[in-house]
């Protein structure tokens, strides 16, 4: 785990290298070259969890100098890799994955690279093939941006770990994209696409890989060569009932743990009271070498204006009945949170869209506290397992458009139980509105004046992105959540917040096999029988307490976001509505704005709105962008 930096055509200044030092505090190393598109640097400042000898430092090069890397993440099966490429005549100087990494790419190039199961973002130079090549994991856990322009009638081009990293380099970056950044304000969407919020950096796509020609360095973006190396499986129709399909997942989910938990530094986890990272404990748990574990939480013992109990403690009180845990909880005091906003906004690098990132960074402050320096979380359960509560409408709406009338019937009846999220109404609706082809579900929202939604205070931006976009199948949104409109997000807040305190995170369910299996199951076995996540509560049933495998509400990480609005944030919400608009350069109308900030006190939607606005306005002043 590190940050990274690559650039050709220029010598970068020193903050470049520096700018990310929180991920990688523990050395740094660089190695210069010279090509036909000038001089070239790969630059790495280490995080050591694997051989903490010097001997595991990076860049790393090849014994006869012609590959060097630079490699951000983890390679979770590199002793299993090791061996193989021993047993082909490979020997190794290192008990480091990123040796084991170096060679495998050295001997298979990118047809290697579905054999990592791990987190990645790595850049190899080929100083024979004058290329550098930069990849990225499957599903983005590792962050790779990158910029491209003209100095001194040069191309220059530069990728690094973050956004922080670019702008020290060429501050004319530092410009907002005006499309992104309106999507955001009135729809709360980020990380969409592998455009930023900064209009001249991009994300190298999950899945990709790029690749230069030293020899004539691309003039434009355009010119770098990017494909796609991981394609999502198929669905396979013979994980046909959830009792199969968790028979596949429970040993995979296993071996996910406990590769996940092999560290030469202290292992912790992130705990809610619910039930990804409750499985995630109590898999660790079963493990014969396991020890007391210690458990970081956010705890909210209090009702949101709209009613709902944020309080997770009954749940991590059974979790601790259950396992021998060390409990550190977090219940950030209001002058907290109002402190840490600033420290949130820059080191997340991009605006983000709710309370919650400020609460999951107090949480990674507490672990590195607490000594840990490798974290367990949750992240990407929901998405592919189908544990969202919207998921529900379209997972009935399949019953339906199939003909299976009887059993879309009997699965509302059985979802709106109480305790539960659902209600009989709701879901007919949700169902019923899933199942209309988005045209007419517009017409119909126009005669009832719900369509478009209102307000939206920004100028620009895709009304796409409200509605519909999704896919009528549980399937398609499934495919729609883990590649653009959910996860991307959450991994770049898990990254930045673990990062901000040198700390890795790790998360099982987006390891490759975990992942294999969850995305060939259809979405039939993953709502059933009136539970969401169905084939993984049958998973882990014998490591979970029962309270919580039987639990119907999903809470989520919840923070009390309005009454932060209307207590010690106040102030800044009411400076953001009076100064936002005109820093914008006008494409947020301002004239909305006092109403939406009005409203936003019975409203949460509107009060996450108001959120989002003043993110936006924090991260303009935490990086000097302009409108």
């Amino acid at each position: 785990m590190c940050s990274i930096w690559i650039s050709i055509g220029f010598y970068p200044p020193a903050g470049a290298l520096d700018a990310a030092r929180h991920r990688g505090p523990d050395s740094k190393g660089l190695l210069k070259f010279e090509s036909n598109s000038g001089p070239m640097l790969l630059s790495h400042r280490r995080l050591s969890i694997y051989d903490l000898t010097p001997a595991g430092a990076q860049p790393m090069q090849s014994v006869n100098g012609r590959f060097s890397i630079v490699f951000n993440g983890a390679i979770y099966n590199f002793k299993e890799l090791r061996s193989s490429l021993e047993a082909q005549g490979e020997k190794f100087e290192t008990r480091s994955d990123t040796e084991v990494l170096l060679r495998l790419w050295m001997t298979e190039g990118q047809y290697g690279l579905s054999r990592l199961n791990g987190m990645f973002a790595f850049a190899v130079h080929d100083a024979v093939a004058q290329t550098v090549t930069i990849v990225r994991d499957r599903f983005g856990e590792k962050p790779l941006h990158y910029a491209l322009w003209k100095q001194g009638g040069r191309s220059c081009f530069a990728a690094a770990s973050e956004v922080g990293q670019l702008l020290q380099a060429n501050r004319q970056l530092a410009i907002m994209n005006q499309g992104v950044a309106g999507n955001f304000v009135n729809f709360g969407a980020t990380d969409w696409t592998n455009d930023t919020f900064f209009e001249g950096i991009s994300r190298l796509p999950a899945g990709h890989l790029a690749e230069l020609n030293l020899a004539r360095l691309p003039d434009s973006r355009a010119g770098i060569s990017i494909k796609r190396w991981w394609t999502p499986p198929e669905i396979d129709l013979g994980l046909s009932t959830p009792e199969i399909a968790s028979e596949a997942l429970r040993p995979a989910l296993e071996r996910s743990v406990d590769i996940r938990m092999e560290a030469d530094v202290p292992v912790g986890f992130c705990l809610s009271g619910g039930l990804d990272s409750s499985a995630i404990l109590g898999l660790a748990a079963r493990h014969p070498q396991s020890t007391r574990q210690t458990c970081i939480t956010a705890m909210f013992d209090e009702m949101t204006a709209s009613g709902v109990n944020l309080s997770e403690r009954l749940y991590i009180d059974a979790i601790a009945e259950a396992i021998d845990i060390d409990r550190v909880s977090v219940t950030p005091a209001d002058k907290e949170i109002a402190m840490a906003f600033d420290a949130v906004a820059h080191c997340q690098g991009e605006p983000f869209a709710s309370t919650s990132v400020i609460a999951q960074w107090l949480v990674f402050q507490a672990a590195r506290s607490s000594g840990r320096k490798v974290m367990l979380d949750g992240q990407g359960a929901d998405e592919l397992l189908a544990g969202y509560p919207g998921m529900a409408g379209h997972h009935v709406a399949d019953l339906v458009m199939s003909g299976r009338l009887l059993s879309a019937l009997t699965e509302i009846r059985q979802l709106a139980k109480p305790p539960s999220d659902f209600t009989v109404m709701g879901l007919l609706r949700s169902s019923y509105s899933v199942a209309l082809p988005e045209r007419s579900r517009r017409a119909i929202g126009r005669l009832k004046g719900s369509w478009p939604p209102r307000p939206w205070p920004a100028s620009v931006g895709l009304p796409a992105l409200v509605a519909g976009n999704n896919g009528r199948h549980l399937d398609q949104l499934i495919a729609s959540l883990v590649g653009s409109v959910s996860l991307p997000s959450l991994l770049r807040y898990e990254d930045r917040n673990s990062m901000a305190f040198g700390i890795e995170s790790r998360l099982p369910f987006l390891d490759s096999d975990v992942s294999d299996i969850a995305l060939r199951a259809p979405g039939i076995v993953k709502i059933a029988d009136g539970e969401t996540k169905r084939m993984l509560r049958l998973a882990v049933e014998r490591v979970v307490p029962e309270i919580i495998l039987r639990r119907r509400r999903k809470l989520g990480f919840s923070s009390p976001e309005q009454r932060w609005l209307a207590g010690p944030l106040a102030d800044l919400a009411r400076y953001t509505v009076d100064t936002l608009p005109a820093r914008t350069g006008g494409f947020i109308d301002g004239s909305q704005l006092h109403g939406i900030l009005q409203r936003s006190e019975n409203e949460p939607a509107l009060a996450n709105m108001v959120f989002r606005l003043m993110s936006l306005e924090r991260w303009m002043d935490a990086y000097g962008t302009s409108a």
